[in-house]
């Protein structure tokens, strides 16, 4: 489904400071029907990868592919998307931010009866007059988390969604997360956590300082212990 190739990102370099590319030649694979877990250390080029995705930042060089075509803009219309720290409008409700999001991403209305739907998908029925304001960190999290998936999107790209969760919550967004695998989207798990990504994905791909180091199939052959993976996870610089 989502295909990039070569894919490269090198920031404007500061005055007096040498530049390092934030992505390196990266490639990544996403298919229908698939959990991928994209690992790494904070700086790795997880979150200038997921911008790249969803075409907030201009790549320095790579292609990038949906269903065997060239990503565009409306084919990014079948990405939803949820973000470590969601922005969400602290005066409005539950249900009048589900809406705006819903118009935005669509130009479409979303109905009274189409946003309770969601909202108790992710349990926050009752709390849909309640202001973002009000909410706690987990209600905040489920709130994006029925965001993310408001317009049925083909593929999901989850940065860290289970922080904050408490663990009825971690529990009900892992069991959803396998449902969407089953009905066939493709669903790219940006995560620090080792032991949350062996137990939810199909494969794993870790990044380090912008390149690819990492990537195999649990399907085939599945990883048991995370201390397989937690090298991978320490700068080169850091390393004994």
């Amino acid at each position: 489904m989502i295909e990039l190739k070569n894919l490269g990102k090198t920031y404007t370099k500061e005055v007096g400071k040498k530049s390092r590319p934030a992505l390196d030649a990266v490639n990544l694979l996403l298919k229908e029907g698939e959990c991928l877990g994209l690992l790494g250390h904070n700086g790795a080029g997880k979150t200038t990868l997921i911008r790249i995705l969803l075409g907030l930042v201009h790549p320095s060089q790579g292609k990038m592919f949906f269903d065997e075509k060239p990503l565009v803009r409306k084919a990014r219309q079948k990405i939803g998307y949820m973000p470590e720290n969601q922005q969400l409008a602290a005066r409005l409700t539950c249900e009048e931010n589900l809406k705006l999001h819903y118009s935005l991403i669509s130009g479409r209305y979303l109905s009274h009866d189409l946003a309770c739907k969601a909202l108790q998908e992710v349990g926050l029925l009752d709390h849909r007059k309640k202001k973002v304001s009000d909410l706690s960190k987990g209600m905040g999290r489920r709130l994006a988390w029925a965001m993310a998936n408001i317009s049925d999107p083909q593929i999901l790209v989850l940065d860290e969604p289970f922080s904050g969760l408490d663990p009825l919550g971690r529990i009900e967004l892992h069991r959803w997360l396998g449902e969407k695998v089953k009905a066939g989207k493709g669903v790219l798990l940006c995560t620090h956590e080792i032991k949350l990504a062996l137990s939810l994905c199909d494969r794993v791909q870790i990044l380090r300082l912008g390149k690819e180091c990492f990537q195999q199939d649990l399907r085939s052959k599945p990883l048991s212990d995370p201390a397989e993976l937690e090298s991978y996870f320490i700068h080169e610089d850091q390393a004994v």
